[in-house]
């Protein structure tokens, strides 16, 4: 028998060889090993569920864990309504699209994702339409909740779509009602019924770098309203175009027993009682505010603070001060500011600044120093005459209506005595 036998440069080759495919045999057990390990690592953190369109994805309530995220794969899908999912802090439950450049659709009912009474919950990368009372709603309403403290949600909305919603009534893109702790970010709202982000009996909610755009046909009576004893508002960096009658709402008219926690009586041992209001606390900065008939509305609100905001072409006026309150429960206006904001409009659309409700009073309004330019045209008076007209409050500085902004097309202002000014003021 004849064995083969190698030289010795084809022995060393073997051997290389040999070391080679160990090397890698050793890399590959290591990546089963890693591999294998993945199912334990996926479930430390929380279970994908890949949903197709036409799934009836509410069927998983029940499976649902902190971690957990419910995933819309492209298409059209249906609405869900979910109670008392519990997330956590550190591993909420997440219902998304596939990802922000592929948003997936719902095609909403009466609503397009109704959450009640849950907690650490995140909805992004999707777009909702067609939902005839609310495309998102989160609220905690049970029977026995009512007048409670606001239930303490942790709801974070991003990057998502809302359109066309009611088409009129008080149908909200988003409807926020008896919880606290909410985010609302990066969204786009276009063509709904009531408000676009509707706040009633919440705290610390945040609506922030958000876009809201009124369309004809559709009843649209706020971008945002927040009242029924809501507190701890911030409305910053949005984008509000033709809003409807007002841009931002700050207070209301509330039925007693929608204010979370309830409207106290008067206190039998001290015969006191502290007031309450539609909405203490609330801070609107660096918006843009264009079209619509009004942009600020104060209705028995505390501590409002409305500065650094470019307000464009308003058809009626630029805020209203209005006293609207039945209970004697309720305050009017208190400590609310008006300050360093941008006004323009075309010169001679508008019959007055400002307006004052026939039971408001101004006097809990401070008004600090903004600018207020009437655009000149062809047909308008020069200047407005309406400028000669103080703002309905409490002057606190001098007006600036002297001025042209030079707004340029992201209507920034041009000269440098206006850039202290409106949203981009340094």
């Amino acid at each position: 028998m004849r064995y083969f036998a190698p030289k010795s440069g084809d022995l060393r080759t073997l051997r290389r060889t040999v070391r080679l495919r160990f090397r890698a045999d050793l890399v590959l057990m290591m990546v089963l090993f890693v591999v294998g390990s993945f199912p334990r690592a996926a479930d430390a953190q929380g279970i994908q569920h890949l949903i197709s369109p036409g799934d009836h994805w509410a069927d998983l309530a029940d499976r649902l864990r902190p971690g957990d995220q419910i995933i819309l794969m492209p298409g059209r899908h249906r609405p869900a309504h979910f109670d008392d999912l519990q997330g956590t802090a550190n591993r909420p439950i997440t219902i998304r699209g596939l990802s922000r450049s592929h948003p997936s659709t719902i095609e909403a009912q009466r609503e397009g994702i109704r959450l009640r009474r849950c907690q650490h919950i995140e909805i992004r990368d999707l777009t909702i339409t067609g939902a005839t009372v609310s495309g998102i709603e989160v609220v905690d309403d049970a029977p026995e909740r009512v007048g409670a403290e606001p239930y303490e949600s942790h709801i974070t909305i991003r990057n998502v779509r809302v359109l066309n919603t009611g088409p009129t009534g008080r149908r909200h893109a988003v409807r926020l009602k008896g919880i606290a702790d909410v985010t609302v970010k990066d969204s786009h709202f276009e063509a709904w019924g009531g408000s676009a982000v509707a706040i009633i009996g919440c705290h610390r909610v945040t609506i922030t770098d958000c876009t809201m755009v009124g369309r004809e046909n559709f009843g649209q009576l706020n971008a945002v309203q927040a009242r029924a004893g809501s507190s701890a508002v911030r409305i910053e960096n949005c984008t509000i175009r033709d809003a409807g009658l007002t841009a931002i709402a700050l207070g209301g008219v509330s039925d007693p027993v929608e204010f979370r926690p309830a409207l106290q009586d008067e206190d039998g041992s001290t015969g006191s009682r502290s007031l309450r209001y539609e909405l203490d606390q609330v801070s609107v900065r660096q918006n843009l505010i264009q079209g619509g008939e009004s942009a600020i509305a104060f209705i028995n609100v505390s501590r409002a603070i409305v500065r650094h905001n470019t307000i464009l072409a308003p058809s009626e006026w630029v805020y209203v001060v209005s006293d609207e309150r039945e209970d004697p429960r309720l305050g009017s206006i208190d400590r609310c500011q008006f300050g360093s904001n941008l006004i323009t409009w075309p010169a001679g659309t508008l019959d007055r600044l400002t307006a004052v409700g026939a039971n408001g009073s101004p006097r809990g309004l401070t008004v600090e120093e903004n600018l207020w330019w009437a655009e000149p045209n062809e047909d308008g008076p020069k200047p407005d005459p309406i400028l000669s007209e103080p703002p309905a409050g409490m002057l606190q500085f001098q007006q600036r209506v002297d001025v042209d902004p030079r707004l340029d097309e992201k209507h920034r202002p041009q000269t440098p005595e206006a850039q202290i000014f409106g949203r981009n003021a340094p």
